[in-house]
């Protein structure tokens, strides 16, 4: 796997390779004419869409705070989510892609057990299609941990955990968690 890099010392953009490939972890090739949509002269990533964003090293993560989470759950389910429980809830907008990462813990599920949690962000708006990640789930009053998914959902715009096997969560106070990381495409 290969990604395109701004070289501060030679300051050209170079193809950097990462430790998954069998070459070497730097293997600095110069970029004569990249196809990714860069603005070389002003170091800057340029989408159609927005503005550019100018010194890519520098964006910074926007914090959610609970207020501006809407919180629910598939069926009838009701997940309940104190502002205490939101350990945090951060994403970074690159263009039209979004890189979220959470933590939701010592939450409360009541109603008719189903399969998936569900958090809304307001102003993103994910698509076209869904995406899906992993993440770690707390289930049960914390007696049962393990890997599941996160999915942004492009049909309801929100994201979605669920456990590994789909199974439906446990009534529970204060005992279920999500914790995770999700990279989207935005439309």
């Amino acid at each position: 796997m290969s990604f395109v890099r701004w070289n501060q010392n030679t300051q050209i953009w170079e193809i950097a390779v990462s430790p998954e490939s069998p070459a070497t972890l730097f293997n600095h090739l110069p970029v004569a004419n990249p196809t990714l949509p860069l603005d070389i002269a002003n170091k800057q990533y340029v989408d159609a869409g927005d503005a550019a964003i100018p010194n890519y090293n520098n964006l910074v993560w926007t914090s959610v705070p609970h207020a501006n989470l809407v919180f629910s759950a598939s069926g009838s389910m009701i997940w309940t989510v104190d502002a205490a429980d939101v350990a945090y809830f951060k994403y970074l907008r690159i263009g039209k892609v979004v890189f979220i990462k959470g933590s939701i813990v010592a939450t409360t599920i009541s109603g008719t057990p189903s399969s998936g949690l569900r958090v809304a962000v307001p102003g993103l708006t994910f698509g076209p299609v869904d995406s899906f990640g992993m993440a770690v789930v707390t289930d049960n009053g914390f007696a049962t941990q393990d890997i599941g998914q996160s999915i942004s959902r492009a049909s309801g715009n929100f994201l979605e955990f669920k456990k590994r096997d789909s199974a439906n969560w446990a009534v529970v106070t204060n005992g279920a968690a999500v914790i995770f990381n999700l990279v989207c495409e935005l439309v």
